[in-house]
Parts: C-alpha cells; structure tokens; sequence
C-alpha cells in the first residue's frame, strides 16, 4: 500500500477577510466615538439683542399663536401680492382680519385680533398681546405686556416688547 502525499487546503469561504472587514469597521468607529466630542461647536448661547427672546423662552399660548402666525404670514404676503396684482392700492391690498378669519388661517379663526394699520396684525392673548408685522418677506413678531399704540420697531421696543427669534444670530456651524 502506498501512502499518498496528503496536503490541508484552508476553504476559500471568506472568513478571513470578513474579520478583516469587521477590525476595520470597529477602528472607524472607534475613531470617530473617540473624536466626536472634539468635532462639536462651542458656544456661549445665544447672541440676542436685548429687545429679543427666542421661542423656547415665552409661554406656550404665545408659542402656538406665534408659530401660527409665522406660517399664516406666508398666506398673508401671497394674498397681499395677488391684491396688488389685481390692482388694488398698496394700503388696500393687505388681507383684514376677518377675511383671514373667513378663510380659517390660525390664529385669526380664534381668539381677539384686530388690524389697527396695514400689514399689521394684533393680538389679544389672556396675559399678552402678539404683534405681526407682514411688511417684510420675514415675519416681525412681537410679544408684549400690554397693546402698543406705534407699531415701528422703537416704538415697539419702548413700550417694552420683546422681538421673537426663531434662533440666534450666529451660524450654528461655527467651529
């Protein structure tokens, strides 16, 4: 009987270089859970003015009427052009309270609002009063402690209303 010359082959199955695969994997993320706290920016907080507040800061009913009205002033800029358009003056042209009521724009469906000038819009919330100023592409809100007679932004600042700011000035991708 003659003996054969025996020789192992390891399976070409992929085993080996999966492992390589998953120590690859785990070092990226390592690095990367290691690093992570060295990538985040720092800051102080917010850069307000002192007439400014930021959302988070006011009462939750002056949150809800304000982002209503953050999202109704698309509508009443859109109405405000489509007027222009069809050749109304500029004063005439801003959309009154009760055809914003009409046509069921929140906050104006519920709650006391008034227009006491063109592209302004008043509030009356149980402990506050909210200003929107429409003549801007952005909105100016106010929130005050009680109804302001002037609607510029001193007048407004004198009387002690604070502007509200989505967020901070800066950029939040400072590093």
């Amino acid at each position: 009987m003659s003996r054969g010359y025996s020789q192992k082959v390891a399976a070409d199955n992929g085993v080996a270089e999966g492992r390589y695969v998953a120590l690859a994997i785990a070092g990226i993320l390592g690095i990367g859970a290691l690093l992570l706290p060295h990538h985040q920016a720092h800051h102080g907080g917010p850069d307000l003015a002192e007439h400014q507040v930021t959302f988070d800061l006011v009462p939750t009913d002056v949150r809800v009427a304000a982002t209503d009205l953050k999202l109704s002033h698309e509508e009443i800029r859109d109405w405000h052009q489509d007027n222009l358009d069809d050749g109304f003056d500029a004063e005439a042209a801003w959309p009154s309270v009760d055809d914003l009521k009409d046509a069921f724009l929140p906050p104006f469906s519920q709650g006391q609002w008034q227009q006491p000038q063109a592209a302004i819009y008043l509030g009356l919330l149980p402990d506050h009063t909210l200003v929107l100023n429409s003549q801007h592409t952005e909105a100016a809100l106010w929130v005050c402690d009680s109804a302001p007679l002037a609607f510029d932004d001193n007048a407004l600042m004198a009387n002690g209303c604070l502007q509200l700011v989505s967020h901070p000035s800066h950029s939040h991708k400072d590093h």
